[in-house]
Protein backbone atom coordinates (compact mmCIF):
# COMPACT_ATOMS: atom_id res chain seq x y z
CA UNK A 1 0.00 0.00 0.00
CA UNK A 2 2.90 2.59 0.42
CA UNK A 3 3.36 1.78 -3.02
CA UNK A 4 0.25 3.49 -4.23
CA UNK A 5 0.53 6.31 -1.69
CA UNK A 6 4.15 7.11 -3.30
CA UNK A 7 2.51 7.11 -6.79
CA UNK A 8 -0.73 9.52 -5.57
CA UNK A 9 2.16 11.46 -4.42
CA UNK A 10 4.20 11.84 -7.67
CA UNK A 11 0.44 12.22 -9.93
CA UNK A 12 -0.63 14.93 -7.42
CA UNK A 13 3.46 16.61 -6.52
CA UNK A 14 5.06 15.52 -9.68
CA UNK A 15 8.27 17.57 -8.75
CA UNK A 16 7.96 17.31 -4.69
CA UNK A 17 10.80 14.52 -4.53
CA UNK A 18 14.21 13.81 -6.12
CA UNK A 19 13.91 10.13 -6.68
CA UNK A 20 10.82 7.04 -5.82
CA UNK A 21 11.99 3.27 -4.42
CA UNK A 22 8.59 1.02 -4.78
CA UNK A 23 9.09 -1.83 -3.53
CA UNK A 24 7.02 -4.80 -3.85
CA UNK A 25 5.16 -2.54 -6.71
CA UNK A 26 1.27 -2.58 -6.34
CA UNK A 27 0.28 -2.05 -10.07
CA UNK A 28 -2.37 0.03 -10.96
CA UNK A 29 -4.57 -1.06 -12.83
CA UNK A 30 -2.89 -4.75 -12.71
CA UNK A 31 -3.65 -5.61 -9.12
CA UNK A 32 -6.40 -5.73 -7.09
CA UNK A 33 -7.36 -7.27 -3.67
CA UNK A 34 -10.04 -9.15 -5.14
CA UNK A 35 -7.62 -11.25 -6.97
CA UNK A 36 -5.63 -11.89 -3.76
CA UNK A 37 -6.30 -15.43 -3.26
CA UNK A 38 -5.96 -16.57 -6.76
CA UNK A 39 -2.62 -15.15 -6.30
CA UNK A 40 -1.01 -17.95 -4.54
CA UNK A 41 -1.25 -21.49 -6.63
CA UNK A 42 1.20 -19.30 -8.77
CA UNK A 43 3.52 -19.02 -7.02
CA UNK A 44 3.71 -21.98 -5.11
CA UNK A 45 3.84 -23.85 -8.56
CA UNK A 46 6.74 -22.07 -9.34
CA UNK A 47 8.31 -23.17 -5.90
CA UNK A 48 7.55 -26.42 -6.92
CA UNK A 49 9.31 -26.24 -10.40
CA UNK A 50 12.56 -24.90 -8.29
CA UNK A 51 11.74 -27.91 -5.91
CA UNK A 52 12.38 -30.44 -9.56
CA UNK A 53 15.65 -29.05 -10.62
CA UNK A 54 16.99 -29.17 -6.88
CA UNK A 55 19.25 -32.16 -6.67
CA UNK A 56 17.67 -32.99 -2.97
CA UNK A 57 14.18 -31.79 -3.25
CA UNK A 58 13.65 -32.93 -6.77
CA UNK A 59 15.22 -36.25 -5.95
CA UNK A 60 13.11 -36.78 -2.52
CA UNK A 61 10.01 -36.08 -4.78
CA UNK A 62 10.59 -37.67 -7.78
CA UNK A 63 10.48 -34.60 -9.95
CA UNK A 64 6.58 -33.77 -9.26
CA UNK A 65 7.16 -31.92 -6.19
CA UNK A 66 3.79 -29.72 -7.45
CA UNK A 67 2.00 -33.55 -8.24
CA UNK A 68 2.83 -34.45 -4.14
CA UNK A 69 2.40 -31.40 -2.56
CA UNK A 70 -1.07 -30.90 -4.12
CA UNK A 71 -1.96 -33.90 -3.59
CA UNK A 72 -1.27 -33.87 0.20
CA UNK A 73 -2.74 -30.47 0.70
CA UNK A 74 -5.73 -31.98 -1.19
CA UNK A 75 -6.24 -35.12 1.03
CA UNK A 76 -5.51 -33.43 4.36
CA UNK A 77 -9.45 -33.34 4.15
CA UNK A 78 -9.71 -36.97 4.07
CA UNK A 79 -9.58 -38.75 7.37
CA UNK A 80 -8.34 -41.85 5.80
CA UNK A 81 -5.12 -40.21 4.62
CA UNK A 82 -2.22 -40.68 6.98
CA UNK A 83 -4.74 -41.46 9.83
CA UNK A 84 -2.14 -41.12 12.74
CA UNK A 85 -1.15 -37.85 11.81
CA UNK A 86 -3.36 -35.52 13.96
CA UNK A 87 -2.40 -31.91 12.89
CA UNK A 88 -4.28 -31.84 9.63
CA UNK A 89 -5.86 -28.69 10.66
CA UNK A 90 -3.04 -27.09 12.28
CA UNK A 91 -0.98 -27.60 8.35
CA UNK A 92 -3.93 -26.69 6.94
CA UNK A 93 -4.13 -22.92 9.05
CA UNK A 94 0.06 -22.70 8.51
CA UNK A 95 0.08 -23.26 5.02
CA UNK A 96 -0.26 -19.76 3.76
CA UNK A 97 2.61 -18.76 6.23
CA UNK A 98 4.81 -21.32 5.21
CA UNK A 99 4.14 -20.74 1.53
CA UNK A 100 4.74 -16.38 2.44
CA UNK A 101 7.27 -16.55 3.97
CA UNK A 102 10.82 -16.18 2.23
CA UNK A 103 12.44 -18.20 4.53
CA UNK A 104 9.74 -21.26 5.36
CA UNK A 105 8.27 -21.71 1.86
CA UNK A 106 10.93 -24.78 1.40
CA UNK A 107 9.80 -26.42 4.01
CA UNK A 108 6.20 -27.06 2.81
CA UNK A 109 8.01 -29.61 0.39
CA UNK A 110 9.69 -31.15 3.22
CA UNK A 111 6.72 -31.50 5.30
CA UNK A 112 4.78 -32.92 1.89
CA UNK A 113 7.38 -35.75 1.67
CA UNK A 114 6.81 -37.04 5.05
CA UNK A 115 3.80 -37.09 4.91
CA UNK A 116 3.13 -38.50 1.59
CA UNK A 117 4.99 -41.37 3.45
CA UNK A 118 3.07 -41.09 6.46
CA UNK A 119 5.86 -43.58 8.46
CA UNK A 120 5.29 -43.02 12.40
CA UNK A 121 8.80 -41.16 12.47
CA UNK A 122 7.19 -38.91 9.45
CA UNK A 123 4.28 -38.40 11.73
CA UNK A 124 6.42 -37.44 14.50
CA UNK A 125 8.46 -35.13 12.57
CA UNK A 126 5.71 -33.18 11.18
CA UNK A 127 3.76 -32.54 14.17
CA UNK A 128 7.08 -31.83 16.25
CA UNK A 129 7.51 -29.24 13.57
CA UNK A 130 4.32 -27.75 13.39
CA UNK A 131 4.34 -27.40 16.98
CA UNK A 132 7.62 -25.52 17.33
CA UNK A 133 6.69 -23.32 13.83
CA UNK A 134 5.19 -20.26 16.25
CA UNK A 135 7.87 -20.16 18.68
CA UNK A 136 10.71 -19.58 16.18
CA UNK A 137 8.46 -17.36 14.26
CA UNK A 138 8.99 -13.53 14.79
CA UNK A 139 6.31 -12.20 17.21
CA UNK A 140 4.20 -8.79 15.68
CA UNK A 141 5.23 -5.75 17.92
CA UNK A 142 3.40 -4.88 20.97
CA UNK A 143 1.70 -2.15 19.43
CA UNK A 144 -0.37 -3.28 16.39
CA UNK A 145 -0.47 -0.28 13.81
CA UNK A 146 -2.88 -2.13 11.71
CA UNK A 147 -6.79 -1.33 11.16
CA UNK A 148 -9.10 -3.64 9.47
CA UNK A 149 -11.84 -1.26 8.75
CA UNK A 150 -8.87 1.08 7.45
CA UNK A 151 -7.62 -1.31 5.02
CA UNK A 152 -11.26 -2.55 3.78
CA UNK A 153 -12.10 0.60 3.08
CA UNK A 154 -9.11 0.96 0.57
CA UNK A 155 -9.79 -2.48 -1.02
CA UNK A 156 -13.21 -2.19 -1.43
CA UNK A 157 -12.76 1.59 -2.69
CA UNK A 158 -9.77 1.73 -4.87
CA UNK A 159 -8.70 -2.04 -4.74
CA UNK A 160 -11.66 -3.93 -6.10
CA UNK A 161 -12.51 -5.14 -9.59
CA UNK A 162 -15.41 -3.11 -11.21
CA UNK A 163 -17.50 -4.54 -11.77
CA UNK A 164 -16.82 -6.78 -8.75
CA UNK A 165 -17.04 -10.72 -8.62
CA UNK A 166 -19.60 -12.17 -6.45
CA UNK A 167 -19.37 -13.64 -3.16
CA UNK A 168 -20.14 -16.91 -4.86
CA UNK A 169 -17.54 -16.40 -7.72
CA UNK A 170 -14.61 -15.33 -5.25
CA UNK A 171 -15.68 -18.52 -2.80
CA UNK A 172 -15.40 -20.82 -5.73
CA UNK A 173 -12.46 -19.51 -7.22
CA UNK A 174 -10.79 -20.43 -3.55
CA UNK A 175 -12.76 -23.78 -3.30
CA UNK A 176 -9.98 -24.66 -6.60
CA UNK A 177 -7.37 -23.84 -5.37
CA UNK A 178 -4.89 -25.36 -3.30
CA UNK A 179 -3.71 -22.20 -1.54
CA UNK A 180 -6.04 -19.59 -1.04
CA UNK A 181 -5.78 -17.70 2.19
CA UNK A 182 -9.73 -16.40 2.53
CA UNK A 183 -8.95 -12.64 2.09
CA UNK A 184 -10.56 -11.86 -1.04
CA UNK A 185 -13.28 -13.82 0.25
CA UNK A 186 -13.98 -12.15 3.25
CA UNK A 187 -13.49 -8.89 1.66
CA UNK A 188 -15.88 -9.71 -0.96
CA UNK A 189 -18.37 -10.73 1.45
CA UNK A 190 -18.96 -6.86 2.38
CA UNK A 191 -18.68 -5.11 -0.64
CA UNK A 192 -22.68 -5.11 -1.14
CA UNK A 193 -23.00 -3.43 2.45
CA UNK A 194 -19.81 -1.17 2.61
CA UNK A 195 -19.53 2.63 2.11
CA UNK A 196 -17.13 3.01 0.11
CA UNK A 197 -15.72 6.41 -1.00
CA UNK A 198 -15.84 7.57 -4.67
CA UNK A 199 -12.71 6.70 -7.27
CA UNK A 200 -11.05 10.13 -8.41
CA UNK A 201 -9.31 10.32 -11.73
CA UNK A 202 -5.83 9.12 -10.49
CA UNK A 203 -6.99 5.57 -8.96
CA UNK A 204 -6.15 2.59 -11.16
CA UNK A 205 -3.51 4.94 -13.30
CA UNK A 206 0.08 5.26 -13.08
CA UNK A 207 1.93 9.14 -12.45
CA UNK A 208 3.34 11.12 -15.36
CA UNK A 209 6.73 12.61 -14.01
CA UNK A 210 10.19 12.60 -14.52
CA UNK A 211 11.26 11.68 -11.53
CA UNK A 212 13.64 8.43 -11.30
CA UNK A 213 12.09 5.55 -9.65
CA UNK A 214 13.33 2.20 -9.05
CA UNK A 215 10.63 -0.78 -8.67
CA UNK A 216 11.34 -3.66 -7.26
CA UNK A 217 9.07 -6.73 -7.37
CA UNK A 218 9.95 -10.32 -5.99
CA UNK A 219 8.91 -13.14 -8.56
CA UNK A 220 8.22 -15.89 -5.76
CA UNK A 221 5.73 -13.19 -3.30
CA UNK A 222 1.68 -14.24 -3.63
Amino acid sequence: YGTLRAMRLLQIHPRGVDGVVLDSLLAPGINFMSDYDAQWDPVARDLAALCDVDPVCGEKLGHAAWATLSGVMTRLDDAEFCPAFSGRATLRLRSMLLLGHPVFRAHLFALAYRLSRCGPADVAVVEHYLGALLSVLPLPPGELRVSPVLSNHVALSELWREPAPTSQELAERCANQIFCPGASVSIGALYDIWPRYARDEYVGQWPNTRTPILAMNGTLDP
